[in-house]
């Protein structure tokens, strides 16, 4: 691996660092009008244009730092680009999708089928001129309220599809998910989908392989919450660093808060860029992704606490408090830290 940016990836980041600090006065407060504007101001300003992980983890970061509702946004439609551009194919009808997305005049998402007991499995079937009918509900998945298309994996028994949705067919129904505690401007929603035919040219890939392709994206997908885990946390050292700077001479203890902020940082951003690298590389990166998911949202928490520390009174201002709010969401919501360590204890011990 080779940790030096190359100039395209400067120019990335500073104009996601540029669009981040333009955002926080020109963008809506609600969350719906705040994620419409910055999917289309992102793809205008040819963000999502990116192709490797390793790039679309610098892009968030960079967001992040300045609004983790906004590193995630980007994150939610790098990853259903990413996975058009992987297993799309030849597809007409699926590139027009990808290009609408990529240019920010259409909005994709990424669901997943939801976990709770009390909620129907799904239910896949084959419908004429080789369809799949699928029935079932998802788990709150950022973007909902706004996108127009998503892609989903639904298994049942034998039957597996990894499928792109166009969310205005019939059948498909949206509801917004309850508020969390932080990434406030993130709008989040469940599909309910009931009967739904996916016509044959926007299933992405069917059987076995649809599985694969929904765990791999998974891997993807805990890059990216480490990349804004690993943003949240810079805000919060910037934010320490400048107070320590401003205050002159510093004790001891603070030099060693602001040491150990520091350290802490450079860990998450290694573990989230090997993790990106090896997703680049065409390798399995499951532990690695979720140990660099682990690391950084823990990170985030310790930095801004630790921010806190240092700045004192004058740390208990509105953005660290929503830094603060941001870090706990990201470890306590969307992939738990207990649902981290269980991947990683599984892959070190060589579990099923």
């Amino acid at each position: 691996m080779d940790f030096e940016l190359e100039p395209e990836q400067r120019r990335l980041v500073e104009l996601a660092a540029s669009f981040a600090a333009d955002a926080a006065s020109a963008l809506p407060r609600d969350p719906t009008g705040f994620a419409g504007k910055a999917c289309a101001t992102l793809g205008a300003q040819g963000l999502f244009a990116t192709r490797t992980t390793i790039d679309a983890a610098l892009v968030v970061t960079a967001l992040s730092r300045a609004s983790a509702a906004l590193g995630s946004i980007f994150a939610a439609v790098w990853l259903f680009l990413d996975a058009l551009r992987r297993h799309g194919g030849s597809s007409d009808a699926l590139a027009v999708i990808a290009n609408g997305v990529e240019a920010g005049t259409a909005t994709g998402a990424v669901a997943w089928p939801s976990a709770r007991k009390d909620e129907a499995a799904f239910l896949v079937a084959t419908g004429p001129n080789g369809a799949a009918i699928l029935s079932g509900v998802t788990a709150a998945a950022p973007l909902v309220p706004v996108a127009t298309h998503a892609v989903l994996t639904a298994e049942n028994g034998e039957n597996a599809v990894f499928a792109c949705i166009d969310l205005a067919s019939p059948g498909v129904t949206k509801a917004a998910a309850a508020p969390l505690l932080g990434v406030e401007e993130l709008p989040r929603g469940v599909l309910e989908l009931r009967r739904v035919a996916v016509p044959k040219e926007h299933l992405l890939l069917t059987g076995p392989a649809a599985l694969a392709a929904a765990r791999a994206l998974s891997q993807t997908k805990n890059v990216l919450a480490a990349a804004t885990a690993t943003g949240v946390a810079g805000r919060a050292l910037e934010r320490a660093l400048a107070h320590a700077r401003a205050d002159g001479k510093l004790s001891q203890s603070t030099e060693f808060i602001v040491s150990d902020l520091a350290t802490g940082y450079d860990a998450a951003w290694l573990a989230t860029a090997r993790a990106a690298w090896l997703r680049d590389q065409g390798a399995d990166a499951t532990a690695e992704s979720a140990g660099a998911r682990l690391l950084a949202a823990r990170t985030a928490t310790e930095l801004c606490d630790g921010a806190l520390r240092v700045c004192g009174e004058a740390g208990y201002g509105d953005d660290l408090r929503r830094a603060y709010l941001d870090a706990r969401h990201l470890e306590l919501y969307d992939g738990a830290e207990a649902a981290q360590i269980d991947v990683i204890a599984k892959e070190m011990l060589g579990e099923p």
